[in-house]
């Protein structure tokens, strides 16, 4: 997940949540109390890095590893840490239910300029093998 907000002495949190509302995974800066950014991963928040201040239009990304139930927050690229979701790799089967990109902020001056979900499907290595052992079939079969 990328996104471009304005991070200001306020409380924002960006992500995807289910049909109920409930933010499942996401991002937010919470300037009111901890003055630190987090990671929600099933609802769960985690604070990340160090204590921050400022009133900038900053690039925030969260990137998941649905294997591991790991996510890492990079802030302008530079990694401010990582959390654990507590279901590990089970947390990719709560994201399918998640259908609504969810946003609440304490300010009207802080909110997401761009906001973008990529997702990226990396096979698994045994169905990697499989299929490369079933060309190496195939050419072995040709060359007979």
């Amino acid at each position: 997940m990328n996104l471009t907000s304005r991070v200001t002495s306020d409380f924002a949190q960006y992500g995807i949540s289910d049909s109920a509302g409930s933010l499942l995974y996401g991002v937010g800066t919470d300037f009111n109390t901890s003055n630190r950014y987090f990671i929600v991963l099933n609802g769960i928040r985690t604070n990340v890095g160090a204590a921050i201040s400022g009133d900038d239009l900053e690039t925030l990304s969260l990137v998941l590893d649905s294997a591991t139930g790991q996510a890492e927050l990079f802030v302008n690229s530079v990694s401010f840490g990582s959390a654990t979701s507590s279901s590990g790799a089970g947390l990719i089967t709560e994201l399918v239910s998640a259908d609504i990109l969810y946003h609440r902020s304490a300010s009207q001056f802080t909110g997401a300029g761009v906001y973008e979900v990529d997702t990226t499907t990396i096979p698994e290595p045994s169905s990697t093998a499989l299929l490369g052992l079933g060309s190496l079939a195939l050419i072995l079969n040709r060359k007979k």
